[in-house]
């Protein structure tokens, strides 16, 4: 079931407001979409450490993953910071930034390796786009590496078509980006 709420973007930049309510038969709890807010930093940034541990990457939340390092607060360029909770724990997050008028990136998305597999990362991405298309987007970009997998595939899933190989510098090796259409529709 989806209950999404109006304000969404002005929740995504103050906090206030819940986005989406889903939850599947045999899935467990229903997961909450919700704007992110200051006190949910700590735990996302854990649940970030933790899984760029897993890929060999150790994060940086003052310069090379500094979004995660204010995460919460969405500052100058920000469009929406997201989390997904389940049973009132956050295990989900990901940012939205603006790069262009109707363009948007897409990172930090990250999921507790206790709840990976069981769609949530699909609904908080669901969520994403939803939000990008209500905001009027063209497209959104995001970077990778193939070695997350799951990921991948996730992204291909909805459409992302994989861009241009990045070079070291980057962080990351794949470009991959999800064309909304004419004033964001998909």
């Amino acid at each position: 079931m989806s209950a999404a709420m109006n304000g969404a973007q002005n929740g995504a930049r103050n906090g206030a407001k819940n986005i989406a309510m889903r939850g599947e038969p045999g899935r467990g709890a229903p997961v909450l979409v919700r704007a992110a807010r200051p006190d949910d930093r700590a735990r996302v940034q854990m649940i970030a450490s933790v899984a760029m541990r897993e890929f060999g990457i150790e994060a940086d939340f003052d310069e090379l993953d500094r979004e995660l390092g204010r995460f919460g607060d969405v500052g100058p360029g920000g469009a929406a910071q997201l989390v997904a909770l389940r049973d009132g724990v956050v295990v989900a997050s990901l940012i939205l930034s603006r790069t262009g008028p109707r363009a948007l990136k897409l990172s930090a998305f990250y999921v507790d390796g206790a709840v990976r597999g069981k769609g949530i990362g699909r609904i908080l991405l669901q969520e994403a786009i939803a939000f990008a298309t209500r905001d009027g987007c063209a497209s959104i970009y995001l970077e990778t590496w193939d070695r997350m997998a799951a990921a991948v595939s996730l992204y291909t899933s909805f459409g992302w078509r994989r861009g241009e190989r990045l070079p070291a510098s980057s962080g990351a090796e794949w470009s991959f980006v999800l064309e909304l259409g004419a004033g964001g529709a998909a």
